[in-house]
């Protein structure tokens, strides 16, 4: 897979000027994410118009015309201001007095015992921000840093949790919002609406745990002026990306890709308990967890590259890692970039759909591939295996790193199949191919071995072959694979390739010595038996017959005539490799995600071929 730098620089500009359009536009956020999910794909699917649009006047009209008028409309002061504030030891003494009889009075035990977690980093989380729009049911919704900013009550502490957490926002409104009203919830749990007014413009809310009621109704006059805005802008960037790109649809199936992802974004913000729109904001983490130290890392991260704290950034907030390295840096550029939103996640996914057709497409037919992607899109028949959009997006709302470096691994595994496929012409992709791997690897360091094995034959054949310039280019882009290790070593002194978890019992349940032991008869303890079923039911599961299909598959495929056809080697690494792993490690089924992926297309493609032989 040869990338076309024009179209790649195509891509870029258009999706910055998409972004700045949507920064701009007055639309609350679902709209705007579902408007860049279906933009975003018009991008993927679209043409370079001109390899020169940069040259061409009316590009350069229009282009100016656009930054012109969103500077103009930025500087309106058409957005109202809040700020939240949680209850902790940097900001109480800053809070208004209001609040802090509402704190004595709510939390009378947190006079006599302090209830304020410890700050380990000293750094100010920026909860200050600027929008159009405000309708929400949960704290969360509003896209900040509270529950996730160092010092603040809630992490690890028994007495507050997010139930009873507390929390002052302050809102401020300018002129533009005169005559709109400003609703919200008291402390009788009833909504009261205040008009804004030239005296009144300015509200304080207290709160209490995730649920909240606050929106504001907009005057005829505010609404009408987001319309005309909304219009023009409209009109703008559909000109302005005309003389780039020329939209059109290659094939209609894959109108369902942007459909797909829509579809089970609303249908899960729609069912999930939580009560939080997922078009709108992550899901509440537990302290603790996962997704809780992810988001908790990457504010500060995100915090160190505004304030320019290179080195800091690249600490991550820790000297070695334990949870995986990559995430809290993917979640970092995210929040840098777009804020406390989505769009770097749905880019990812939008690339998805493209990525496994064009992986199926390489093994089975048109019609075998669109069956088994229809079913990846929207009947997720496959969904404990990892082979669904849902559970992708499901995973991602815990913010696991799974669906991202899957997503990313997919990619680099495309590449190195063509290179299997077409090695003169893809050999020079190859240094390219390692980063994006190893990309993946850091993201997810179970994917290492996998990915090591991909790439070991053709770094041979490169040497072999005397291609020194590739080699030495091959070599220094599989130093990326690295940085963790060097990370931990320079800051902490350890040499710890990936993180300290990979041998810790979180993560380690079986050992060499465990099945000798279980062979020779010795026996296990009864928490090791546990550890051997589970993993044995990702395998075998009476509610999960296809799996007997796919692992019978796999098993046909282990023959002679397969050990002949290059383009099987990647998924005879995956398989051996990835399940290899899996036997000692903690059975979650996704981890298991890529065996499956490995399993399920050699299966298809060993049925399949058998019947075109016959």
């Amino acid at each position: 897979m040869i990338i076309d730098k024009n179209r790649l620089i195509s891509y870029i500009i258009s999706l910055v000027i998409i972004i700045i359009f949507l920064y701009i536009v007055p639309l609350n956020q679902i709209f705007k994410y579902i408007l860049f999910i279906v933009l975003h794909y018009l991008l993927i699917t679209s043409e370079i118009k001109n390899q020169l649009f940069f040259f061409k006047f009316k590009f350069l009209v229009l282009i100016s015309i656009f930054i012109s008028s969103c500077y103009f409309v930025n500087n309106l002061s058409l957005k109202f201001n809040f700020e939240i504030n949680s209850f902790h030891n940097d900001n109480y003494d800053n809070l208004s007095e209001t609040s802090k009889i509402f704190f004595k009075e709510q939390y009378p035990l947190c006079q006599e015992m302090d209830c304020f977690s410890k700050k380990d980093y000293d750094i100010h989380i920026n909860d200050n921000y600027f929008r159009y729009h405000i309708d929400i049911k949960n704290i969360h919704e509003l896209r900040t840093n509270i529950f996730y900013s160092p010092g603040t009550a809630l992490q690890e502490n028994v007495h507050i949790t997010k139930y009873n957490y507390p929390y002052e926002i302050s809102f401020k409104f300018p002129n533009f919002f005169y005559g709109s009203k400003f609703c919200h919830e008291d402390y009788n749990n009833e909504v009261v609406c205040k008009e804004i007014t030239k005296k009144n413009f300015n509200y304080i809310v207290n709160g209490v745990g995730e649920n909240i009621t606050i929106y504001i109704d907009h005057s005829s006059f505010v609404l009408f002026s987001y319309f005309l805005i909304t219009l023009y802008f409209s009109l703008l960037i559909y000109l302005t990306l005309r003389e780039l790109i020329s939209f059109r649809l290659r094939e209609k199936f894959e109108i369902l890709y942007p459909i797909s992802l829509i579809f089970w974004l609303v249908i899960f913000s729609l069912t999930n308990d939580a009560g939080v729109n997922f078009l709108n904001a992550y899901f509440y983490q537990y302290p603790g967890g996962d997704g809780f130290k992810y988001l908790y890392l990457s504010n500060i991260l995100s915090e160190y590259l505004i304030n320019y704290q290179y080195l800091e950034f690249f600490k991550g907030g820790v000297e070695v890692f334990y949870f995986m390295p990559g995430m809290r840096y993917f979640l970092a550029i995210e929040k840098f970039m777009f804020g406390n939103s989505f769009y770097l996640h749905l880019i990812i996914f939008s690339f998805l759909p493209f990525l496994l057709k064009k992986l199926l497409s390489l093994y089975l037919s048109k019609k075998v591939t669109y069956i088994i992607l229809f079913s990846f899109l929207l009947f997720p028949l496959m969904h404990h295996m990892g082979f669904s959009l849902y559970q992708y997006i499901r995973y991602s709302s815990k913010i696991f790193a799974e669906p991202i470096a899957y997503t990313i691994f997919i990619f680099g595994l495309i590449r190195i199949i063509y290179y299997f496929l077409y090695k003169e012409k893809f050999a020079n992709t190859l240094p390219l191919t390692t980063i994006i791997l190893s990309i993946s690897c850091i993201l997810r360091p179970n994917l290492a071995p996998t990915s090591f094995f991909l790439l070991i034959i053709p770094y041979v054949e490169v040497i072999l072959q005397k291609k020194y310039k590739l080699f030495f280019l091959f070599s220094i882009c599989g130093l990326v694979i690295f940085l963790p290790l060097l990370h931990n070593f320079y800051f902490g002194n350890q040499f710890v390739l990936f993180t300290t978890a990979v041998f810790s019992d979180a993560n380690l349940k079986l050992t060499f010595s465990d099945y000798f032991s279980y062979i020779s008869g010795s026996g296990l303890s009864e928490e090791k038996k546990i550890m051997l079923i589970e993993i044995i039911k990702n395998f075998f599961n009476p509610f999960e017959i296809h799996k007997y299909f796919i692992l019978l598959g796999v098993f046909l495929s282990f023959n002679l005539k397969n050990l002949y056809i290059p383009k099987l080697y990647p998924l005879f690494i995956i398989i051996f490799s990835q399940f290899y792993l899996f036997l000692f490690l903690n059975p979650a089924p996704r981890y298991m995600w890529i065996f499956w992926l490995g399993a399920l297309i050699l299966s298809m493609y060993t049925f399949t071929s058998k019947k075109i032989t016959k």
